[in-house]
């Protein structure tokens, strides 16, 4: 089991291991979570792990209210936001109580920018269930809803008191999720470098899972200190994100995170190899990675269509993008590029 502090302007910790929900007590016991607490979680986790963690609650002298949403990113919407803000009206939660996200990453953004903004921010607990949530969403902050066709159009960061992640429920991860949360780990691979590369490239990354996704909570802790504003050193964990989110948002979220998201590497490695100093052997081992998996990499849009919806992304910042390039496997950086220059950037 694995502890790793967050030290912000408002530290957490971070847990991971197995059993955590067995031993909440000893998680949530020294905090003062009030006496009513929202778990935000999908229908289908409601069916296979809820009542566990409810029962757990309930044993720390807690009132459990529980709010179910659909699953996936269709969840991260504005109406949505309204009913569960309206759910914590009618349910009398105060300032001083506590809402849960359980779930996977569109469960623990939602509930993140709820908790976030009812009562202008409420406490927040956050576990995630999914490969991509705890890695993902693990340190951050980051919570955000879809808007107008605009995947995270609004969105705020937002630290929970602590995050538990619980890798027994990866059992009964279904296989889409691995793969989403797997495209998550080539990413962190191609910053990480080094054994984190090489594991990924063995037949059986399944059995260092542990390792894996510690490891990338202490790169992204350290990333995060650093810049816990998101100015400039955090945009390299972003690595593909530009592509991946505009292809979700033509396809209206049909084409999920994880698909989407190697689509975007494979076009970052190219740009990287062609104009950011990539050499052919580190890019042929990023290629080789994704192909180990069978990932789709052709666009299912054409370049412009997506440039053009890049274009409305809400990083856009003094008329320009930061985009995380790669400059060898564990190494990439950070490059501004202006908006009348993305179309032939990325040719």
């Amino acid at each position: 089991m694995a502890r790793i502090t967050v030290k912000i302007s408002k530290s957490y910790n971070v847990h991971i291991g197995h059993s955590l929900i067995k031993s909440l007590r000893v998680y949530l016991s020294n905090l003062n979570l009030g006496k009513k607490v929202v778990l935000v979680t999908s229908h289908s986790l409601n069916n296979l792990h809820s009542n566990k963690l409810e029962k757990e609650l309930e044993a720390l002298g807690l009132e459990v209210k529980k709010y179910l949403i659909s699953d996936g990113d269709i969840s991260k919407n504005i109406s949505e936001y309204f009913n569960l803000i309206n759910f914590l009206s009618n349910s009398k939660i105060t300032k001083s109580d506590t809402i849960i996200g359980f779930g996977g990453s569109s469960v623990i953004e939602l509930a993140g920018f709820c908790a976030a903004t009812y009562h202008r921010g409420i406490n927040f607990i956050s576990i995630p269930t999914s490969l991509a949530s705890m890695i993902e969403n693990s340190v951050g902050g980051k919570t955000g809803l879809n808007l107008v066709g605009i995947k995270d159009l609004i969105g705020v960061y937002f630290y929970p008191l602590v995050v538990l992640c619980d890798l027994d429920f990866l059992e009964t991860l279904p296989e889409e999720e691995w793969e989403n949360g797997l495209v998550s780990l080539i990413k962190y691979a191609i910053l990480i470098g080094d054994d984190f590369f090489d594991i990924l490239m063995q037949d059986d990354y399944k059995k260092y899972i542990d390792k894996l996704i510690e490891d990338v909570v202490a790169y992204k802790r350290e990333i995060v200190e650093i810049d816990e504003n998101n100015l400039w050193e955090s945009h390299i964990l972003d690595l593909g994100n530009i592509f991946a989110k505009a292809i979700m948002t033509l396809s209206e979220n049909s084409i999920p995170y994880g698909k989407a998201l190697a689509m975007g590497i494979n076009k970052i490695a190219y740009v990287s190899y062609k104009s950011a100093g990539l050499q052919k052997r580190d890019y042929n081992k990023i290629i080789n990675l994704l192909e180990k998996y069978n990932l789709r990499l052709s666009l299912p849009f054409s370049l412009n269509l997506i440039v053009d919806t890049i274009k409305n992304d809400n990083n856009i910042y003094n008329n320009s993008f930061d985009i995380a390039l790669i400059n060898k496997i564990g190494r990439c950086f950070v490059e501004k590029v202006p908006v009348d220059r993305l179309d032939e950037f990325f040719v």
